[in-house]
Parts: C-alpha cells; structure tokens; sequence
C-alpha cells in the first residue's frame, strides 16, 4: 500500500503471518483495526474518501487468508454436513 493508513500495521501483520495459531489472531487484530477505522470514517463525508477503496480490498484479502489457509468457510459456501 501506498500511503500508510492507521490499520495497515495490523494488517500487513495478517499478510506476512506463518503460523496458524498465530494467523487466526493477526487477522483478527486485522479487522479490529479496520472496523474502528472504518467507524471513525462514518462521520466524515465517508462515501468520498479514499481510504475507503483500500479498506474493502483489505477486507477481500482478509477473506482470502481465512477461506484458503485457516479453511474459513467462504461467502456463500455451502456448509458440510
């Protein structure tokens, strides 16, 4: 990411985690961050900020990291029996 955001520590964290049991915490420490951002945006004329677009694309590759390396059901999987 170009411009460093408030949440990109924790979330460059997520990305560069290894271990399993570690990663489970790093994104969750993630989306914390994100969502208190993303929170802290809604008073401003939000719709128009920037750091919107870096947020959702954050929040697709957080998705990634719990659907194909903590085995995370992903959006609108059919759950096994």
């Amino acid at each position: 990411m170009a411009q460093p955001y408030s949440w990109t520590a924790a979330f460059e964290k997520a990305q560069s985690e290894t271990d399993p049991t570690r990663l489970q915490g790093a994104v969750m420490a993630a989306e914390e961050a994100m969502v208190q951002r993303r929170m802290e945006l809604s008073g401003d004329d939000a719709g128009a900020h920037p750091e919107l677009e870096a947020l959702r694309a954050a929040a697709i590759e957080l998705l990634k990291l719990k659907t194909e390396k903590l085995g995370w059901p992903g959006i609108g999987s059919t759950p096994k029996p």
